[in-house]
């Protein structure tokens, strides 16, 4: 049966669905998360953040703090409507021959001269310390919650998570029971980030990036 769908919710923020003609309302995607919670559908749901807004670097950067409060917003209240869901935040990359490019040019970003300059413009959680800074309308510390939210929080969100990765790949029971230990210590630390909202000091987030590059989860 037809069991994951992903859903480009994008934003949380209406202004920001008109901004980038989404040609969607928020509560289009309440509506949607209802349908999948009553068809038992997993949602993979997908959002951006970090438009070009303004020349000026401070009012970009105050309306993507408001953008990001609304899609936490948004997202709390689908949790409850359907807890089987995986979310994803991305920083927008900017598109060849869009409109939107021709703005992030003109607000400064250095374009890429070769399909592994583009690759750049992703976000490794395992190199996110290491992140050239490309987007420059968009603070460091936006840049650096992406993968925080995306990679630790939301893993730990997910209800999937530790079947597949730790009791549907682990087969040697002794490190199963460690990987368990380690799997529910981040992931109560995780859940109270997301609970508090508290995305500094992400010092739990640094050594979860290092498990996750050595055991290969996530």
């Amino acid at each position: 049966g037809w069991a994951t769908v992903l859903g480009g919710g994008e934003s949380g923020d209406q202004y920001t669905l008109d901004f980038m003609k989404k040609d969607t309302k928020v509560e289009d995607f309440d509506r949607f998360a209802e349908l999948c919670d009553k068809y038992q559908v997993k949602i993979f749901g997908s959002y951006v953040i970090g438009f070009p807004w303004s020349k000026d670097p401070d009012e970009c950067r105050r309306k993507i703090a408001v953008e990001l409060k609304a899609d936490i917003a948004l997202m709390k209240k689908l949790y409850i409507k359907h807890p089987w869901t995986r979310n994803m935040i991305f920083q927008y990359l900017p598109y060849p021959g869009t409109t939107l490019m021709s703005d992030a040019v003109q607000m400064g970003i250095t374009l890429p001269t070769s399909l592994e300059g583009w690759s750049q413009f992703l976000i490794s959680p395992e190199e996110v310390n290491k992140m050239k800074h490309y987007q420059r309308w968009v603070s460091r510390k936006h840049m650096k919650m992406i993968p925080l939210l995306s990679t630790y929080i939301f893993f730990f969100l997910d209800r999937d998570s530790y079947h597949v990765y730790v009791q549907g790949r682990v087969k040697n029971w002794i490190v199963r029971w460690g990987a368990t230990v380690v799997f529910f210590l981040f992931s109560a630390l995780a859940h109270l980030r997301w609970k508090f909202e508290f995305f500094a000091l992400p010092i739990d987030f640094y050594f979860y990036t290092l498990t996750r590059k050595y055991a290969k989860v996530g």
